[in-house]
């Protein structure tokens, strides 16, 4: 029941972004957050001052792949261009942990899933030149 209409979502979805019957067999990941907003906060206070900080919005920029057991981003095996977006792919299987990340613009700050095991392969979606808006998107199998 629910497997077949998350698939038949999906479906859907990439054919409504234009990405064909190819990526159809991939089951996309959670979409990462459009933005995050976030607040600096000072650690310490030099006697005689006071913090002053905005809320700033941050808007996703690129997913990445990490494994839980290494902060760095894993490397991608394959990268095209495809439809005036960049497409990078990474070969997966056998790796344990796996970790879909959320990268945001002008900020250390990400968001971290598991991916599901037993995939063997990633693809993310996202702009052709880094920093310009469009679909971040990414989907395994």
């Amino acid at each position: 029941g629910g497997c077949v209409m998350r698939c038949l979502c999906t479906t859907r979805v990439l054919f409504a972004m234009g990405l064909g019957p190819a990526l159809c067999a991939a089951q996309a990941l959670p979409a990462c957050p459009p933005a995050l907003v976030l607040r600096s906060e000072l650690q310490a206070v030099p006697e005689g001052w006071q913090p002053g900080s905005d809320w700033v919005t941050h808007r996703l920029e690129r997913i990445s792949f990490q494994l839980a057991s290494d902060a760095g981003d894993l490397r991608p095996d394959g990268e095209r261009i495809e439809r005036g977006q960049r497409v990078l792919s990474w070969d997966v299987a056998g790796l344990q942990g796996l970790q879909q990340v959320c990268v945001y613009a002008r900020t250390e700050a990400v968001l971290k899933r598991p991916v599901a095991t037993g995939v063997r392969r990633c693809e993310a979606r996202q702009p052709a030149k880094r920093g310009e808006p469009g679909v971040v998107w990414a989907a395994c199998r």
